[in-house]
Parts: structure tokens; sequence; C-alpha cells
């Protein structure tokens, strides 16, 4: 069973396949990916339920679509758990101009039976795929494969504080703010990946 969701040119592809909900693929040319050339194991979204991740075990529910004012649409995918008392309703929203936005709301259908949220994951995924040997695709083995682009202040008036990071092979990064707040700084940050010289604008909060 499979979800597609577009978003002016980018197209974000989905598939329900033995109990879990798969990343299938994400365009940003407006080309739809044949079913071959699926990612095949790749969770779309992780939730974690008294330290036990259940990225497996979902049996589908029921699917909606609605369509805004602005012509956006949203899709609201509900699954059961096989084996825990959960409900999951997966919200995904087609903002326009590229963007997609993702929440996701958890239903305890027993009521003897207390759950523990440990933690949602409700985007992620594979933005790009590089099947070959890494230094065979950098023409240059002093850059790094990709880097990611961010305004890095907070404060009123540095909002165009802008720098680049690079990413090692293999690394993970992230940021976030001692103000427990967004504050003044910009709701997206940029991922470049220097093979094929691609740049992609991403909201923030999401994954990668």
């Amino acid at each position: 069973m499979r979800f597609e969701y577009k978003s002016e040119l980018s197209i974000y592809t989905e598939k329900l396949m033995d109990g879990r909900l798969l990343f299938a693929g994400f365009q940003d040319n407006g080309t739809t990916i044949y079913d071959y050339n699926d990612f095949k194991d790749k969770p779309s979204f992780d939730l974690t339920i008294d330290g036990e991740s259940l990225y497996y075990g979902w049996r589908f529910s029921d699917f909606a679509s609605d369509r805004d004012e602005l012509g956006n649409t949203t899709g609201t995918l509900m699954l059961k758990h096989a084996w825990k008392p959960i409900q999951l309703k997966v919200i995904t929203s087609c903002c326009g101009f590229g963007f997609f936005s993702r929440s996701m709301e958890i239903v305890n259908l027993s009521e003897e039976t207390a759950i523990g949220l440990t933690n949602v994951t409700p985007l992620k995924g594979c933005l790009w795929s590089i099947t070959d040997n890494v230094a065979d695709n950098l023409r240059d083995d002093t850059v790094a494969p990709y880097s990611v682009g961010r305004f890095k202040d907070l404060y009123w008036a540095n909002e165009g504080n802008f720098a680049w990071q690079d990413v090692p092979v293999n690394t993970g990064i992230f940021f976030n703010s001692t103000f427990g707040m967004s504050g003044h700084g910009s709701p997206f940050f940029y991922s470049a990946q220097q093979y094929q010289r691609r740049l992609l604008r991403v909201p923030d909060g999401l994954v990668l």
C-alpha cells in the first residue's frame, strides 16, 4: 500500500508493508518514482513506547485526505498496533513551495494499561542515496560529502548570521537552543550534497 504526497515539484512517497510504514522515496523534480526503485528498509517514523521502538507491527485502519482553501492537501493515515493497545494517526500536510509538515496523534486504547511515551520522531528517511564508493564520487577528497547551512544567532538584529558547517561521513549533528525557545532564528536550514551539487531547504525540526 503506497501513499504519495505532492508539494509543488517535491514528491514524498511512503509504503505500508509487512507491518511497517516505510520511507519509499523523495523526489524534487516532480517525477514519481516507480515501485522497483523504492527504498526497501527505511522506516518513515519512530515511536518509542515504554522504551520499545514501535516502527513495526502496524495494521492499516483508515486513510482520509482534505484540501484547504489554498489548495494544500493533508493526508491522515490511521494505524493500529498489532499487540499494543495503541492507535496512531500520521498527519502529513503538503504546505506548498516544496514543503511538508507532519504531526502524530497517539491514542491509548486501553482503559487499564498505562503507556509511557519515550520518544517520537514523526518523520525520518533518506534524502539522497549514494550507492557508489564515497571516494569515487568526490572530486576532491578534502571536501566533506555533506554540509549544513544554518542561521547561527538567536538574538535580535543578528538574523542574517549564516554559516555552513561540514558534515563528515557517518556523523550526526544537531543544533539546539539553551533558551528553550526558537528566539529570532530562522525556522529552516539548508542541506547540501557535494556529489551532484544538490541543495535542499529543510523546515526546522525534520530529522535527516
